[in-house]
């Protein structure tokens, strides 16, 4: 190819091929700028033309010009790689494009000339074989008096891009996932046809927010304002209303493209259809929210069963020892010994009753009692408790407490766990040894947990969740007494605040009982 002179248009368009090429951002195509204004300079020189050329190459593309008034053409690079053995001309070139896109192309060069302007179509050469995709754009050049009088331009071969295109609306049109793009402002650029045939209708230029549930839009337009001010990527769970009148959930997963600029240019999404999961997840919060008021109205009843008892049955306890005392103070004496020994045995078990009747009525009231929950004083609340068991318990017992030891609950029933405990601790004393009663909280992964460890006679470990239980007790009354309510009590203390007890221990060896609360 000779080194004829070049329009400078065309060096401007094979330069910017080049760029293209070189920086991979974009097709040739875009790259193509303001090329009416471009102003004449020579590249006459032999390096410049080489510049060109090595441009046109770089770019796998050749430029033309095509002068209107005698129809001669030429061209600067290697054309033939492009369209072959056409003939330069106009009507030779033309005959060299797919018969399916020539009145496509003569439209689009008809149009150009006729406004006097850019030139642009994208049309298949025939070849054989098969056919080659190009993009031709160009420019039309205007005499002194504004007629105009050559076209100039460049011819990219865009087979790979296209084919690559091709395969790329192959995967977006029959994948499964819903795909999309925004533009900066929210419209849909497009859509495939999972997306469409989830919500019903094809958004392609429509805003996202004519199809977002109204109660979740304002948490949308906020997200996608996001991406504006610096975020990159995010993912947002919403409600699409459907134009049939029906409501679909979406987890879509957004992300900006940015330019050189950092403005946002196109923010891509995949959506994936979450209403059948949404719908199972409510459909699950509700079951467990009714078998919640279920379990809730049951122990209602419960307590209120258990109250109602106690108090009808505390009036004929204190008949009973009432009754014994009056026959063993007016007629003790005329009673032989077994038969005040039998009054003695009935006054007993009344008041035993009495104070079962009690415990029953303090376990309803832990059950019903509303939780007041602020920072509690453990030692200080050790030290008052621990003088009232001491009053009572066999001698030898000690209780220790650390300081500064707190737990964050309800300071009445703290309280009543803590007396509980102590009572029990100092009960099970070994006989004749010491037993030393020591109180300690400790914080862990969000929760403090209250011990409170004897040295007293222990027990056996199988009975670690027994003794738990309402009315268990491991010894008979004669031997120690109690009613077997005491742990019961502790445990149902430990769970109204959202916590648990259990207890450690081995025959011989004291017990170690343990509250947690959450912090």
């Amino acid at each position: 190819m000779g080194q004829e002179g070049v329009h400078p248009v065309l060096s401007k368009l094979a330069g910017e091929s080049l760029h293209a090429v070189v920086h991979c951002a974009k097709y040739a195509l875009g790259r193509l700028k303001s090329l009416a204004s471009c102003t004449i300079s020579s590249v006459e020189s032999g390096a410049a033309m080489e510049r060109v050329l090595a441009a046109l190459d770089a770019a796998d593309a050749f430029a033309w010009e095509w002068d209107l008034d005698t129809g001669a053409a030429r061209r600067w690079g290697d054309p033939s790689r492009i369209v072959g053995p056409a003939s330069p001309n106009a009507d030779g070139f033309y005959a060299a494009v797919h018969p399916d896109d020539r009145a496509q192309a003569r439209a689009a060069m008809d149009e150009a000339l006729a406004n006097q302007g850019r030139y642009e179509a994208m049309f298949r050469l025939s070849w054989p074989g098969g056919a080659k995709w190009v993009r031709d754009v160009g420019q039309v050049i205007l005499d002194e008096s504004g007629k105009p009088v050559r076209v100039v331009g460049v011819c990219f071969d865009d087979t790979r891009r296209h084919s690559d295109e091709e395969r790329f609306q192959a995967v977006f049109a029959q994948t499964t996932a819903a795909i999309c793009h925004y533009d900066p402002e929210g419209r849909y650029l497009l859509a495939n046809g999972a997306l469409v045939h989830i919500l019903g209708t094809d958004p392609t230029g429509c805003s996202f927010t004519e199809f977002i549930h109204p109660d979740d839009l304002a948490e949308a337009r906020l997200r996608f304002l996001a991406l504006a001010h610096g975020a990159s990527a995010f993912v947002l769970e919403n409600r699409f209303l459907r134009p049939d009148g029906g409501i679909v959930w979406l987890r879509t997963h957004l992300s900006a493209v940015r330019g050189p600029d950092g403005a946002v240019q196109v923010v891509q999404g995949v959506a994936t259809d979450i209403t059948d999961l949404v719908n199972t997840r409510q459909a699950l919060q509700a079951n467990e929210e009714r078998l919640e008021a279920m379990v809730q109205e049951r122990t209602r009843e419960i307590e209120s069963f258990s109250y109602s008892v106690s108090h009808d049955l505390r009036t004929p306890a204190r008949t009973v020892m009432a009754t014994s005392r009056m026959l063993l103070e007016d007629y003790g004496e005329q009673l032989n010994d077994d038969a005040r020994a039998l009054l003695r045995r009935q006054s007993a078990a009344g008041r035993r009753m009495g104070e079962l009747i009690d415990d029953l009525l303090g376990l309803s009231r832990v059950g019903q009692a509303e939780i007041h929950r602020r920072e509690v004083d453990v030692t200080a609340l050790v030290r008052a408790v621990a003088h009232e068991v001491l009053n009572e318990a066999p001698e030898g017992v000690r209780v220790e407490v650390a300081d500064e030891a707190c737990v964050s609950g309800d300071p009445q029933l703290v309280r009543l766990a803590l007396q509980n405990l102590l009572e029990n601790a100092a009960k099970f004393t070994k006989p004749g040894l010491p037993n030393v009663i020591r109180v300690s909280t400790r914080v862990t992964a969000g929760e403090t947990i209250l011990t409170v460890a004897d040295s007293g006679i222990g027990f056996d470990p199988v009975y670690a969740e027994k003794i738990f239980q309402p009315f268990e007790r491991l010894h008979r009354d004669e031997d120690i007494p109690g009613t077997g309510i005491g742990l019961a009590n502790v445990r149902r203390i430990a769970e109204r605040h959202g916590g648990k007890a259990w207890a450690e221990s081995k025959p011989g060896e004291g017990a170690r009982f343990h509250l947690s609360f959450p912090a």
